[in-house]
C-alpha cells in the first residue's frame, strides 16, 4: 500500500473561503493563512522524505518551511489579534479540526 500526501492546492483550498473580520485586512488574512498552509505542505512532505532516506528533497522542504515560516511571521505582524484568532477559528472549522 503507497500513501500520496495532497497536492498543494489541495492544502490550500479550505483557505479560500475564509473572510476576515475587517475586509480591510482581507489580502493579508488570506495570505497569512496561505502561508500557514504551505508551512504544513513543507513538513508533511519533508518528513516523508525524511522516511525513504532521501536527504536532499528533504533539505528542499525544510528550506522552504523555513522561507514561508519567516513569511508568516511577517504577515502575522501586520494582524490585529481579533483577526489572527477569527482567521484560525475559521480555518480548524475549515479543516474539521475539533
Amino acid at each position: 500500500m503507497t500513501y500520496q500526501l495532497p497536492t498543494l492546492e489541495q492544502y490550500l483550498a479550505p483557505v479560500a473561503g475564509i473572510q476576515s473580520v475587517h475586509a480591510d485586512h482581507q489580502r493579508t488574512v488570506t495570505r497569512y493563512l496561505e502561508a500557514h498552509r504551505r508551512i504544513d505542505f513543507a513538513v508533511d512532505h519533508a518528513s516523508r522524505a525524511a522516511d525513504f532516506d532521501r536527504t536532499a528533497e528533504e533539505n528542499k522542504y525544510l528550506r522552504a518551511e523555513e522561507k514561508w515560516h519567516d513569511r508568516a511571521c511577517e504577515l502575522e505582524a501586520q494582524l490585529p489579534q481579533r483577526e489572527i484568532a477569527n482567521a484560525w477559528k475559521r480555518l480548524t472549522a475549515a479543516l474539521g479540526v475539533k
